[in-house]
Protein backbone atom coordinates (compact mmCIF):
# COMPACT_ATOMS: atom_id res chain seq x y z
CA UNK A 1 0.00 0.00 0.00
CA UNK A 2 1.54 3.63 -1.07
CA UNK A 3 2.58 4.91 2.63
CA UNK A 4 1.85 8.59 1.20
CA UNK A 5 -2.04 7.67 0.15
CA UNK A 6 -2.26 6.48 4.13
CA UNK A 7 -4.07 8.53 6.60
CA UNK A 8 -5.04 6.21 8.95
CA UNK A 9 -2.68 3.26 10.25
CA UNK A 10 -4.02 0.94 13.09
CA UNK A 11 -0.39 -1.26 14.15
CA UNK A 12 -0.54 -4.37 16.22
CA UNK A 13 -3.64 -3.05 18.69
CA UNK A 14 -4.32 -5.62 21.59
CA UNK A 15 -7.01 -4.37 24.36
CA UNK A 16 -8.08 -6.63 27.27
CA UNK A 17 -11.37 -6.41 29.34
CA UNK A 18 -10.63 -8.23 32.84
CA UNK A 19 -8.75 -11.11 30.93
CA UNK A 20 -11.28 -11.30 27.81
CA UNK A 21 -9.24 -10.40 24.55
CA UNK A 22 -11.39 -8.06 22.50
CA UNK A 23 -8.54 -7.35 19.47
CA UNK A 24 -5.36 -9.22 19.46
CA UNK A 25 -2.69 -7.32 17.43
CA UNK A 26 -4.95 -6.45 14.67
CA UNK A 27 -3.18 -3.76 11.74
CA UNK A 28 -4.55 -2.54 8.76
CA UNK A 29 -4.33 0.83 7.16
CA UNK A 30 -6.91 2.96 5.56
CA UNK A 31 -6.24 5.04 2.11
CA UNK A 32 -7.10 8.76 1.98
CA UNK A 33 -10.35 9.24 0.14
CA UNK A 34 -11.54 5.62 0.81
CA UNK A 35 -14.72 3.96 2.48
CA UNK A 36 -12.90 1.06 4.70
CA UNK A 37 -15.51 -0.90 6.42
CA UNK A 38 -15.05 -3.65 9.39
CA UNK A 39 -17.39 -6.48 9.78
CA UNK A 40 -17.92 -9.48 11.92
CA UNK A 41 -19.87 -11.45 14.61
CA UNK A 42 -21.38 -9.70 17.39
CA UNK A 43 -18.32 -9.16 19.82
CA UNK A 44 -15.08 -9.57 17.29
CA UNK A 45 -13.73 -6.23 18.51
CA UNK A 46 -15.56 -3.81 16.38
CA UNK A 47 -16.70 -1.29 18.39
CA UNK A 48 -14.10 -1.72 20.98
CA UNK A 49 -11.62 -0.56 17.65
CA UNK A 50 -13.20 2.42 16.92
CA UNK A 51 -13.28 3.37 20.78
CA UNK A 52 -9.95 3.52 20.49
CA UNK A 53 -9.15 4.96 17.13
CA UNK A 54 -10.86 8.21 18.72
CA UNK A 55 -9.09 8.06 22.28
CA UNK A 56 -12.72 6.74 24.25
CA UNK A 57 -10.75 3.64 25.89
CA UNK A 58 -6.87 3.24 25.55
CA UNK A 59 -5.44 0.51 24.16
CA UNK A 60 -3.35 -2.03 25.89
CA UNK A 61 -0.66 -2.15 23.41
CA UNK A 62 -0.16 -1.10 19.66
CA UNK A 63 -0.22 2.58 17.77
CA UNK A 64 -2.98 4.73 16.16
CA UNK A 65 -1.45 6.81 13.60
CA UNK A 66 -3.43 9.21 11.50
CA UNK A 67 -1.38 12.00 9.18
CA UNK A 68 1.80 10.21 10.11
CA UNK A 69 1.25 11.88 13.35
CA UNK A 70 1.07 9.07 16.93
CA UNK A 71 -2.15 9.87 18.09
CA UNK A 72 -2.49 6.49 20.34
CA UNK A 73 -2.17 8.40 24.23
CA UNK A 74 -4.20 11.46 22.77
CA UNK A 75 -7.93 12.48 24.32
CA UNK A 76 -10.91 12.42 22.24
CA UNK A 77 -11.19 15.99 21.94
CA UNK A 78 -7.95 16.60 20.90
CA UNK A 79 -8.64 13.54 18.33
CA UNK A 80 -11.31 15.43 16.85
CA UNK A 81 -9.72 19.16 16.36
CA UNK A 82 -6.87 16.91 14.85
CA UNK A 83 -9.78 15.89 12.25
CA UNK A 84 -11.36 12.56 12.82
CA UNK A 85 -14.78 12.75 14.14
CA UNK A 86 -17.64 9.74 14.96
CA UNK A 87 -21.11 8.21 15.17
CA UNK A 88 -22.34 5.86 17.49
CA UNK A 89 -23.92 2.65 17.81
CA UNK A 90 -26.95 4.33 19.98
CA UNK A 91 -27.52 7.73 19.04
CA UNK A 92 -26.27 9.94 21.52
CA UNK A 93 -28.44 13.28 21.11
CA UNK A 94 -29.45 15.61 23.50
CA UNK A 95 -33.87 15.34 23.92
CA UNK A 96 -34.30 17.05 26.89
CA UNK A 97 -36.74 19.59 27.11
CA UNK A 98 -37.34 21.37 23.46
CA UNK A 99 -34.19 20.80 22.06
CA UNK A 100 -33.96 21.45 18.19
CA UNK A 101 -31.88 20.04 15.13
CA UNK A 102 -29.99 22.84 14.95
CA UNK A 103 -29.28 23.08 18.65
CA UNK A 104 -27.86 19.59 18.47
CA UNK A 105 -25.59 19.92 15.05
CA UNK A 106 -24.25 22.92 16.70
CA UNK A 107 -22.91 20.84 19.19
CA UNK A 108 -20.65 19.33 16.77
CA UNK A 109 -19.22 22.81 16.06
CA UNK A 110 -17.79 23.72 19.67
CA UNK A 111 -13.91 22.81 18.29
CA UNK A 112 -14.52 25.80 15.96
CA UNK A 113 -16.23 28.13 18.00
CA UNK A 114 -14.79 27.39 21.30
CA UNK A 115 -14.94 30.91 22.56
CA UNK A 116 -12.72 32.38 25.12
CA UNK A 117 -13.80 34.28 28.17
CA UNK A 118 -11.83 37.66 26.09
CA UNK A 119 -13.45 36.93 23.00
CA UNK A 120 -17.10 36.87 24.59
CA UNK A 121 -16.26 40.74 26.71
CA UNK A 122 -14.89 41.92 23.88
CA UNK A 123 -15.41 40.43 20.56
CA UNK A 124 -19.31 39.81 20.79
CA UNK A 125 -19.51 41.33 17.17
CA UNK A 126 -16.72 38.96 15.50
CA UNK A 127 -18.49 35.66 17.92
CA UNK A 128 -21.98 36.86 16.74
CA UNK A 129 -20.43 36.27 12.86
CA UNK A 130 -19.12 33.21 13.88
CA UNK A 131 -22.26 31.69 14.77
CA UNK A 132 -24.08 32.88 12.00
CA UNK A 133 -21.96 30.81 9.44
CA UNK A 134 -21.64 28.11 11.71
CA UNK A 135 -25.67 28.05 11.67
CA UNK A 136 -25.52 28.89 7.82
CA UNK A 137 -22.98 25.31 7.39
CA UNK A 138 -25.17 23.79 9.43
CA UNK A 139 -28.47 24.30 7.35
CA UNK A 140 -25.97 23.34 3.87
CA UNK A 141 -25.06 20.06 5.69
CA UNK A 142 -28.87 18.95 6.66
CA UNK A 143 -29.85 19.91 3.33
CA UNK A 144 -27.01 17.43 2.12
CA UNK A 145 -28.78 14.59 3.47
CA UNK A 146 -32.14 15.46 2.82
CA UNK A 147 -33.23 17.45 6.21
CA UNK A 148 -33.79 20.71 4.75
CA UNK A 149 -36.33 22.92 6.69
CA UNK A 150 -36.34 21.00 9.70
CA UNK A 151 -33.93 23.03 11.59
CA UNK A 152 -35.90 23.75 14.60
CA UNK A 153 -37.71 20.80 14.58
CA UNK A 154 -37.42 19.10 18.08
CA UNK A 155 -35.18 16.51 17.58
CA UNK A 156 -36.85 13.93 19.68
CA UNK A 157 -39.95 13.98 17.15
CA UNK A 158 -37.82 12.76 14.29
CA UNK A 159 -38.12 9.64 13.51
CA UNK A 160 -35.15 6.75 14.33
CA UNK A 161 -33.89 7.23 10.65
CA UNK A 162 -33.81 11.32 10.88
CA UNK A 163 -32.68 11.07 14.20
CA UNK A 164 -29.29 9.15 13.04
CA UNK A 165 -29.01 11.91 10.47
CA UNK A 166 -28.72 14.75 12.68
CA UNK A 167 -25.92 12.49 14.46
CA UNK A 168 -24.24 12.70 11.13
CA UNK A 169 -24.58 16.22 10.55
CA UNK A 170 -23.37 17.02 13.95
CA UNK A 171 -20.50 14.59 13.30
CA UNK A 172 -19.60 16.05 10.40
CA UNK A 173 -19.53 20.30 11.41
CA UNK A 174 -16.20 19.35 12.86
CA UNK A 175 -15.12 19.25 9.48
CA UNK A 176 -13.29 15.84 9.55
CA UNK A 177 -10.92 14.42 7.18
CA UNK A 178 -11.80 10.79 8.33
CA UNK A 179 -15.36 9.70 9.85
CA UNK A 180 -16.10 6.99 11.68
CA UNK A 181 -19.62 5.42 11.33
CA UNK A 182 -20.83 2.77 14.17
CA UNK A 183 -23.67 0.73 12.41
CA UNK A 184 -25.51 3.44 11.09
CA UNK A 185 -27.90 1.33 9.28
CA UNK A 186 -29.14 -0.29 12.42
CA UNK A 187 -32.83 -0.19 13.31
CA UNK A 188 -33.40 1.48 9.73
CA UNK A 189 -35.56 0.56 7.23
CA UNK A 190 -35.18 -0.01 3.58
CA UNK A 191 -35.59 3.63 2.33
CA UNK A 192 -33.76 5.39 5.12
CA UNK A 193 -31.07 2.64 4.76
CA UNK A 194 -30.64 4.05 1.42
CA UNK A 195 -30.49 7.51 2.51
CA UNK A 196 -28.05 6.90 4.86
CA UNK A 197 -25.90 4.82 2.22
CA UNK A 198 -26.29 7.55 -0.49
CA UNK A 199 -25.18 9.90 2.00
CA UNK A 200 -21.98 8.13 3.15
CA UNK A 201 -20.87 7.77 -0.65
CA UNK A 202 -21.45 11.64 -1.07
CA UNK A 203 -19.33 12.35 1.51
CA UNK A 204 -16.62 10.09 0.10
CA UNK A 205 -17.06 12.47 -3.42
CA UNK A 206 -16.50 15.29 -0.88
CA UNK A 207 -12.85 13.43 0.13
CA UNK A 208 -13.72 12.17 3.63
CA UNK A 209 -12.07 8.85 4.53
CA UNK A 210 -15.09 7.18 6.37
CA UNK A 211 -14.30 3.69 8.01
CA UNK A 212 -17.82 2.20 9.06
CA UNK A 213 -18.94 -0.67 11.29
CA UNK A 214 -21.82 -2.44 9.60
CA UNK A 215 -23.85 -5.79 10.02
CA UNK A 216 -25.89 -4.47 7.02
CA UNK A 217 -23.81 -6.75 4.16
CA UNK A 218 -25.47 -6.00 1.48
CA UNK A 219 -24.73 -2.41 1.98
CA UNK A 220 -21.12 -2.49 3.01
CA UNK A 221 -20.51 -4.81 -0.33
CA UNK A 222 -22.09 -1.74 -2.39
CA UNK A 223 -20.25 1.04 -0.53
CA UNK A 224 -16.93 -0.26 0.98
CA UNK A 225 -14.20 0.23 -1.43
CA UNK A 226 -11.84 -2.51 1.34
CA UNK A 227 -13.10 -4.65 4.07
CA UNK A 228 -11.74 -5.54 7.30
CA UNK A 229 -13.09 -8.68 8.92
CA UNK A 230 -12.36 -9.29 12.80
CA UNK A 231 -13.33 -12.50 14.37
CA UNK A 232 -12.97 -13.07 17.80
CA UNK A 233 -10.67 -10.03 18.68
CA UNK A 234 -8.70 -11.19 15.38
CA UNK A 235 -7.94 -9.96 11.94
CA UNK A 236 -9.46 -12.91 9.83
CA UNK A 237 -9.25 -11.37 6.26
CA UNK A 238 -9.02 -7.94 4.53
CA UNK A 239 -9.59 -7.18 1.36
CA UNK A 240 -11.71 -5.74 -1.59
CA UNK A 241 -15.80 -6.51 -1.02
CA UNK A 242 -15.20 -9.60 -4.25
CA UNK A 243 -11.59 -10.93 -1.95
CA UNK A 244 -13.76 -11.12 1.24
CA UNK A 245 -16.91 -12.99 -0.65
CA UNK A 246 -14.52 -15.60 -2.10
CA UNK A 247 -12.85 -15.89 1.34
CA UNK A 248 -13.29 -19.75 2.82
CA UNK A 249 -12.92 -18.49 6.27
CA UNK A 250 -14.67 -15.34 6.19
CA UNK A 251 -17.66 -17.71 4.87
CA UNK A 252 -17.29 -19.72 7.62
CA UNK A 253 -16.89 -17.64 10.53
CA UNK A 254 -19.60 -14.91 9.27
CA UNK A 255 -21.21 -14.50 6.41
CA UNK A 256 -22.02 -17.95 5.27
CA UNK A 257 -23.03 -18.87 1.81
CA UNK A 258 -21.16 -17.08 -0.72
CA UNK A 259 -24.82 -17.45 -3.29
CA UNK A 260 -26.88 -15.56 -0.23
CA UNK A 261 -24.80 -11.79 -0.57
CA UNK A 262 -23.60 -12.38 -4.52
CA UNK A 263 -27.81 -12.78 -5.47
CA UNK A 264 -29.04 -10.29 -3.14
Amino acid sequence: MDKNNTILEIKGITKNFKGLRALDDVSFCVRKGTIKALIGPNGAGKTTLLNIINGIIKADSGRIVFKHKDITNLRPDVICQLGIARTFQIVRLFTQGDLTVMDNVLIGAHTILNPRIVDTLFFRKKLLKKDAAMREKAAYLLSLVGLKGMEAKVVSSLSFGNQRLVELVRALMSDPEVLLLDEPASGLNEFEVSQIKDTILSLKEKGITVVIVEHNIKMVMEIADEIVVLNFGRKIAEGSPFDILNNKDVLEAYLGSKEKWVTM
